[in-house]
């Protein structure tokens, strides 16, 4: 009877050991299964960031000073790629096609480009052909950065000034530009004489320009240079959208609008 006791109780033993490890096994895998359904639910770049959108940068380059770079995406899984060799062309390349997301919606590949990008907040980063960040000589990354409605630290060219459209010609040599720096400090070129002076930005797209100086050549195309001085003057308020900035008055006809392009 002791015998048999014994043999009961290594039995007992033994079958609490064998369910144990059973229990410890379905735990893993339970725990691997989640791990891979929590990867898919969690929040990523795909579907957290307003990632769409238009993004510009200089990016590095074997043989040149560096590539210009433009790269448009859309929710359709759509790319334009454009880009210009600095020091080398002054031809911009331009290629389109379809781009993919990596399994865990952080990364895109541009599809017939052997170009891949990291998607973060209003950025590009750019990766290698191992998905692995670049970095410069200093180990910041490369990045491309999401195109907004700031309208600072742009060179805005115009090309409509009370409602008659500007072109190089004859008399007017330079296509007139303004740029709006950091420090409420404002400078361009008026068609002949280059200019510079102050600005001010406040709520509700209000704008007003001051202390306004030019220099004094005379030009054979003046009325240009006269006429988009005037309207810094008579301008109280602006639109911006995408690449094109407008000065305007109150709301009348607007006075005069401009387009930045990267790529000049």
């Amino acid at each position: 009877m002791p015998k048999l006791n014994t043999f009961f109780q290594s039995f007992m033993l033994f079958g609490m050991m064998f369910f144990t490890l059973i229990s410890c096994s379905n735990r893993n895998l339970a725990s691997d299964d989640s791990s891979e359904a929590s990867y898919i639910g969690v929040h990523n770049s795909k579907n957290s960031l307003d990632w769409a959108g238009v993004y510009r940068g200089v990016l590095p380059c074997a043989d040149c000073e560096g590539i210009q770079t433009e790269v448009k995406i859309n929710d359709k899984s759509e790319f334009i790629l454009s880009k210009r060799y600095l020091g080398r062309s002054a031809q911009v390349l331009v290629s389109e096609g379809f781009f993919t997301w990596d399994e865990y919606g952080g990364k895109i590949f541009l599809e017939n480009e052997q170009m891949s990008f990291m998607v973060g907040e209003n950025r590009l980063i750019l990766l290698d052909k191992d998905s692995k960040r670049i970095k410069n000589d200093t180990g910041e990354d490369f990045n491309l950065v999401k195109k907004t409605n700031n309208i600072r630290n742009k060179k805005w060219y115009l090309v409509e000034l009370n409602g008659e459209e500007i072109h190089i010609n004859e008399t007017l040599k330079k296509l007139p530009y303004i740029q709006f720096e950091e420090g409420e400090k404002v400078s361009g070129h008026a068609g002949c004489n280059t200019f510079h002076g102050s600005y001010n930005l406040s709520d509700g797209n209000r704008i007003s320009f001051s202390q306004m100086g030019l220099t004094r050549m005379a030009c054979a195309d003046m009325e240009t240079e006269q006429n988009l001085m005037e309207v810094l003057e008579q301008a109280d308020n602006y639109h911006v959208r995408a690449d094109t900035f407008q000065l305007n008055q109150a709301r009348l006809v607007p006075l005069a609008r401009f387009e930045y392009r990267f790529f000049d």
